[in-house]
């Protein structure tokens, strides 16, 4: 099953490791109008997927059990991050190792309902942020630091809040229902300047 969140950003459901990258070709050849065996990628030494050909287009990809979200971006770079909502993970403590305090500390003001989905709106905002300056989280999560309470109507019931990353990447995220039960998916998007644009 596929269905789109946003303008340029799709969910695919059921999709096996082994067919994800038949799945990113056709979603991209779709997306961008031309035949699978035009669309060609390469890996950034990070390892951050980049469209070749056909040029002009920034692609992020995450999965999540056998979901997969994939965003592109026609006129800039992309950063996508996906992740089902569980709650028998010690949230907390990873908060603690990862995130920077005021971060933390939004999460512990959360009633313990809501702390599942108020932790992974901040990990898929903050690794789709990463993502989008080509990095991941290996160079860790403590920056960029969020404005974490611009996630409260995500919390009572909004599916889709959109803030400012820092700079000029824009951050959406939403939450969704899908067969493998809640998930939260961020995007974060930044336009190209002129100079910046790829050739």
């Amino acid at each position: 099953m596929r269905r789109e969140l946003a303008p340029d950003l799709w969910l695919l459901e059921g999709v096996g490791r082994e067919e994800r990258p038949t799945a990113a070709r056709r979603w991209l050849a779709d997306a961008l109008g031309c035949s699978e065996t035009r669309v060609r990628l390469r890996r950034t030494t990070t390892g951050k997927p980049v469209v070749i050909d056909p040029p002009g287009s920034g692609f992020s990809v995450s999965y999540s059990g056998a979901l997969m979200l994939l965003g592109l971006a026609r006129s800039g770079e992309v950063g996508v991050d996906l992740e089902i909502v569980r709650s028998d993970l010690p949230l907390t403590d990873v908060a603690e190792s990862f995130f920077a305090w005021n971060e933390v500390m939004f999460l512990s003001t959360q009633p313990s309902s809501l702390r599942p989905l108020a932790f992974y709106a901040l990990w898929t905002s903050k690794e789709a942020l990463l993502k989008v300056a080509g990095g991941g989280i290996v160079s860790g999560m403590r920056e960029p630091r969020l404005p974490a309470e611009r996630l409260t109507p995500l919390l009572q019931g909004g599916g889709d809040v959109g803030f400012q990353g820092g700079g000029d990447i824009s951050v959406r995220v939403l939450t969704r229902m899908t067969g493998s039960g809640p998930v939260v998916a961020a995007q974060a998007f930044r336009e190209w300047t002129p100079a910046a644009r790829r050739l």
